[in-house]
């Protein structure tokens, strides 16, 4: 392993006992993530109602070597983009990661699909890109082709 990763958490206080626990037992990178949502008020929240700020520096303080997010509830690819300039504010110097899921499910014929296509989220890897966020992912929805995609359209050159 090159690093561990602690994902789709909402609570501050989890997310510190688990980066703790991976420090204890080694010296790898540990890359914490939260799922948030658009609270009524237009800010980012987790399930547990952490803001953007308390869950950045709860992880920093407990030793993340790289902060940010995955998953979310009803996030659109722009509210990605908005969600990745509040994580970069909140973290500071700390790497930033963000993962977007590939749009919002939709349950058709039992099954839920994805609405955003490779192109778009290759888009939206370019604005995060631009923003400062430094490791670009996907979560759910997100398909071998939309991380071609988004590999595609980002510089490779370690910045």
């Amino acid at each position: 392993a090159d690093a561990l990763v602690v994902e789709t958490m909402s609570d501050t206080n989890e997310v510190s006992l688990a980066i703790r626990a991976a420090r204890s037992v080694c010296d790898l990178p540990v890359i914490a993530t939260y799922a948030f949502s658009r609270a009524a008020d237009g800010t980012f929240r987790t399930m547990m109602g952490t803001t953007v700020a308390d869950a950045m520096t709860a992880a920093i303080e407990a030793g993340a070597s790289v902060v940010g997010a995955n998953c979310g509830t009803s996030l659109s690819l722009p509210d990605y983009a908005d969600l990745a300039r509040a994580v970069m504010e909140a973290a500071g110097q700390t790497p930033v990661i963000i993962q977007p899921n590939a749009g919002s499910p939709k349950l058709i014929d039992g099954n839920y699909t994805y609405d955003a296509t490779p192109q778009a989220m290759a888009e939206l890897a370019q604005e995060l890109h631009r923003a400062g966020v430094r490791i670009v992912g996907g979560c759910c929805g997100t398909t071998p082709a939309h991380i071609k995609a988004m590999a595609a359209s980002i510089p490779r050159n370690g910045v």
